[in-house]
């Protein structure tokens, strides 16, 4: 085989590896891979790219403060529990940056995550299964019936059951097996299309909450939709709703299924895309049936549940 006509086969293999709808990475299937488009940079920006599995505590951190919008006034007013001190906290082994450390100080204040004694945060140390867990569960409002022993007892065992129950997690994992970073991925996604809560104000020195819409629509005041859609000039048509946008993982994409997150811009009447991503059959019948499995959840009847 000559050097020009090795040249052009690996012009074209190249150009039919890009082409792709989903790439794959080493022991990833297209789930995980439309999962992390969702999450990532071409996404919602939640979650930068790594070839590590383990997550530092204060990467972490970065992570819940794309996650939960708290940089935002509006969202951070609704993870205020009391009249809490708003100041900018230190940790003695946490060179902060200044531009983080106000969110980082809301994040604590809001208590969604905390130091480990002794003024110290740990930053560099590898983020747990469990931690992972309790950060989420307590960014979706979840902490304080997670946490109350007349409901599901206290941390980390009621973080646990109720991740469980909303269904972000599915089972008890053997922690020694869990790699960490694509299990979180795994379970921010579910939390996007999760309620959450919020104090009642009206009773504030109860534990009494209201149902608020799920994080997707609550944080980034976006919705989504799943289904058959075409593309035509200047937009997607998806079940027969024009969404102003592009499909990010297929440049030559024309008709087929797709998971698509959007923003409703009422000034224009329009529906722009933040994220929409084609799906293979099986990935499209995965994503169909998570949706509509957390869709279902009972939240009325997990708050009700006594230990």
């Amino acid at each position: 085989m000559n050097i020009k006509y090795m040249s052009i086969v690996m012009i074209l293999w190249s150009l039919f590896i890009l082409s792709s709808p989903l790439v794959y990475a080493d022991g990833e299937t297209d789930n995980e891979v439309v999962i992390h488009k969702v999450l990532g940079e071409e996404g919602m920006n939640i979650i930068s790219s790594s070839e590590n599995e383990t997550i530092t505590r204060a990467e972490m951190v970065d992570i819940l403060t794309q996650f939960t919008q708290i940089g935002n006034d509006k969202i951070y007013s609704l993870f205020l529990y009391s009249n809490m001190d708003s100041s900018i906290i230190y940790f003695s082994d946490w060179m902060q940056d200044e531009n983080k450390a106000p969110y980082i100080s809301r994040l604590i204040c809001s208590g969604i995550i905390e130091g480990c004694g002794e003024d110290r945060f740990e930053p560099d140390r590898e983020c747990t299964y469990i931690e992972m867990l309790t950060f989420i569960v307590r960014s979706l409002g979840w902490k304080i019936v997670a946490e109350n022993s007349y409901t599901y007892g206290t941390y980390p065992d009621g973080d646990i059951k109720v991740a469980y129950d909303l269904q972000i997690i599915e089972e008890t994992k053997e922690l020694e097996e869990v790699k960490i970073r694509k299990e979180m991925e795994k379970i921010l996604f579910k939390s996007l299309f999760v309620e959450t809560l919020k104090r009642d104000m009206y009773f504030h020195n109860t534990y009494s909450y209201v149902s608020q819409p799920c994080a997707l629509e609550q944080y980034f005041q976006s919705k989504y939709v799943i289904g058959y859609a075409e593309k035509k000039e200047d937009n997607i048509v998806i079940e027969d709703v024009k969404y102003s946008g592009n499909v990010i993982n297929d440049p030559e994409f024309e008709r087929g299924n797709v998971l698509c997150i959007y923003q409703e811009n009422e000034k224009t009447g329009t529906n722009e895309i933040k994220v929409c991503i084609a799906l293979e059959e099986e990935c499209y019948a995965y994503f169909s049936n998570l949706l509509e499995t957390l869709s279902e959840v009972d939240m009325k009847s997990i708050m009700s549940q006594k230990s």
